[in-house]
């Protein structure tokens, strides 16, 4: 039989691997041989090279025992089964440990919930269903990975050693009971989720990895704290909008109260997330005043129900408990916690309120209040019967919101140069530049309006003629502190809806942009192009091809615009 040597200790005859290795001299005589050789029983390389380190695991065994032996340092004598090393763990055999594992984990977290004996079964099963989600996303995640992780290593220590598996750490055959475990907790998120859809109670999945797998874990025991996790999801450039990060930031103080900045990212709890969105929220005020921010949080929550201030609106609870969510989310994904406890405390959202257009009698009444036909002046004096028509911020904003479909922060950001000709026809440009501050709410926002022709007639050209060749298109608007103006904006155009006494809880500034949709809609102006003058977008590739609509196609689109009954000829120039 000629073997032929294809790495060390490794050879292949017939298209079989077979391991050969020579005994040492001093070595003979316990080994009663000169050398080993013995079929691999495989072709694969692959295969072969995981056997081979098997046998060279056995072979450095018996050396070390022979020559202890020789050594007289421990009685040794040639054992009845020298054929070969302890036998390789079999697929069949990992699968039979991994099997029972599931089965008594399953056991042991899935029960028969009898009638009446778990008022918050409701609850649990919500928090079940959210457990083997996340489950198998980070199944998900393991499987991407080369190494399996520690958690996985952790179960497998154990489970080799419970059912005495010839597979020590770092062996191929303990990487053969990890990959066997994943596949392991694949099957228990399914029967969990399972479980759940017939009536089952489902406990949590965290006790599964055991408080060693957290201990063994370096970025998990180095004490990474709530601050430290609330600074680095705040850090993520999608919240680096001034606007947003004031937002963002003043709400995160809010959850670093309740959780406490210095308490260990590891050491929040479920329960201690679910108070915060489920009782902290559901009574801190909506609006708290400068000095009641200054108390502690629960002094501030008693105060502000004492004083009878409103509490938080569902919209403004889930924006607390995203922001929580996202600092535990950035924590996890950062390997400083093995899961999210605040997952699925969302409150689900209500039947909101649809924003609804303006009809074509509410237009004449707006358009004919004071403002529009004289006032004493745009400020303090907007609704009182004047003779002033002043054309400013609040004259145009609902004007050209009306006629362009303008969002109230894209009118709020116009410059001067931001009307201008393009092809004889004249335009609104809209663009977002981070470094002014200019943003917009998608990328398809950034479009070229034409002006429409009733915007022209009204004097929107010698409004802008008036102004300085640069700078702002409304000087006169004053922003927030986070510089804009679109806030004071709003609020003031929903006193002046309810002073023209067509204000709604469906109406508000926004509504204007609704407006002018429906106006396209039944100008049978084509799809595409209706997109295109309201930046609106259906998320298709196509969109992303060739460089847009010509102006004259925009132009058109926008002059059918109409509103059949307004009547804007007072303010004509």
């Amino acid at each position: 039989m000629a073997l032929k040597a294809v790495e060390q200790h490794l050879y292949l005859v017939a298209g079989t691997f077979w391991f050969r290795r020579g005994v040492p001299k001093d070595a003979r005589q316990a080994f009663g041989c000169t050398e080993i050789k013995r079929s691999l029983h495989t072709g694969d390389r692959r295969e072969a090279r995981i056997r081979l380190a098997q046998w060279q695991r056995w072979f450095d065994m018996k050396l070390s025992e022979a020559r202890r032996g020789a050594e007289g340092t421990k009685p040794w004598s040639r054992p009845q089964n020298w054929g070969g090393p302890p036998r390789l763990v079999s697929d069949s055999e990992t699968d039979s440990v991994i099997r029972a594992w599931v089965k008594d984990y399953l056991d042991r977290t899935t029960v028969e919930t009898a009638t009446g004996l778990r008022p918050d079964f409701a609850q649990d099963r919500s928090e079940g269903r959210i457990t083997a989600q996340n489950l198998l996303a980070d199944v998900a995640r393991m499987r991407e990975t080369d190494e399996p992780p520690l958690r996985v290593m952790w179960i497998a220590e154990r489970l080799v050693e419970e059912a005495n598996l010839d597979a020590p750490k770092g062996s191929p055959g303990f990487s053969r009971v990890c990959r066997k475990i994943i596949d392991g907790l694949t099957e228990i998120a399914a029967q969990q989720e399972a479980a759940l859809k017939t009536g089952q109670f489902v406990a949590a999945n965290q006790e599964m990895f055991g408080a060693q797998a957290y201990s063994n874990d370096a970025k998990i025991a180095s004490g990474f704290t709530m601050r430290e996790a609330a600074e680095g999801y705040l850090a993520e450039p999608a919240k680096q909008n001034p606007k947003t990060q004031g937002l963002y930031r003043a709400r995160a103080e809010v959850v670093l109260e309740a959780l406490g900045e210095n308490t260990l990212v590891r050491d929040v709890t479920r329960q201690a997330c679910r108070a915060f969105a489920n009782e902290t929220l559901l009574r801190y005020p909506a609006r708290p005043s400068s000095s009641l921010k200054e108390l502690p949080l629960e002094e501030r929550i008693i105060e502000a129900q004492r004083l009878g201030l409103r509490p938080l609106s569902d919209s403004s609870r889930n924006l607390y408990i995203e922001i929580m969510a996202g600092m535990l989310s950035w924590a996890k994904n950062e390997g400083h916690r093995l899961d999210n406890p605040s997952e699925g405390l969302r409150l689900k959202k209500r039947s909101t309120r649809k924003r609804l257009p303006f009809s074509e009698a509410e237009l004449q009444r707006i358009f004919t209040a004071p403002i529009y036909t004289g006032c004493q002046n745009d400020e303090s004096g907007y609704a009182k019967p004047g003779s002033s028509i002043i054309r400013r911020h609040r004259f145009w904003a609902p004007l050209i919101s009306l006629y362009s479909g303008l969002r109230i922060n894209e009118i709020c950001q116009l410059d001067v140069q931001d009307v201008l000709q393009k092809k004889g026809i004249w335009v609104i440009r809209l663009w977002a530049d981070e470094d002014r501050g200019r943003t917009l709410k998608t990328p398809g926002s950034e479009r070229l309006v034409p002006i429409h022709s009733k915007l022209l007639e009204v004097g929107l050209l010698d409004y802008r003629a008036s102004l300085l060749s640069s700078g702002r298109l409304f000087p006169d608007l004053v922003g927030n502190p986070d510089g804009y103006g679109s806030g004071p904006l709003s609020k003031w155009f929903s006193h002046f809806l309810g002073k023209t006494g067509v204000k709604t809880e469906q109406n508000c500034f926004h509504s204007l942009r609704h407006t002018f949709r429906d106006a396209l809609r039944n100008s049978e102006t084509r799809i595409d192009v209706q997109r295109a003058l309201g930046g609106w977008s259906d998320g298709s590739v196509s969109e992303r091809y060739g460089a847009g609509h010509s102006v004259t196609v925009l132009r058109d689109g926008i002059e059918r615009v109409a509103y059949e009954s307004l009547d804007l000829s007072h303010l004509s120039k």
